[in-house]
């Protein structure tokens, strides 16, 4: 198993630091500007940074091609994300109404799970998926 380089740590945060920023902004203007519900708003803008998340990992971070295994590993856990994303934002709720301090908790926690799940399950090392470095 390949050991965890700085420049793969700096280009999870990169990616993952471009869908955080999809995702919230989307958010908002759903939730503020197109008046959506706050169930819509949490899904579609999550939707949106996922399918940025999903190719920027597969093919900046981690320089994978992706594969229909990949995506169904990444679907497994965006589901699994997804449903902690939604009980964070609306559990949140329940203690102090302010949804846009909640999103932001919910990116925390999920970015701490997502490296070591992307890393060492969802884009494993595969040297027959690997996209060449040049």
């Amino acid at each position: 198993m390949k050991s965890i380089s700085r420049s793969e740590g700096l280009r999870f945060i990169l990616v993952g630091g471009s869908s955080v920023v999809i995702d919230y902004f989307s958010f908002l203007t759903l939730l503020y500007a197109v008046d959506s519900s706050l169930f819509f708003a949490t899904s579609i803008s999550y939707l949106l940074g996922l399918a940025v998340n999903f190719f920027g990992h597969a093919l900046v971070t981690f320089r994978v091609s992706p594969k229909i295994g990949t995506l169904v590993r990444y679907i497994i856990t965006a589901l699994l994300n997804y449903s902690l994303c939604v009980l964070i934002v609306f559990g949140g709720m329940i203690i102090l109404q302010f949804p846009e301090l909640w999103k932001l908790v919910s990116f925390c926690i999920i970015a701490i799970n997502g490296f070591f799940i992307c890393r060492f399950w969802i884009f494993r090392d595969d040297n027959k998926n690997i996209i060449s470095q040049k």
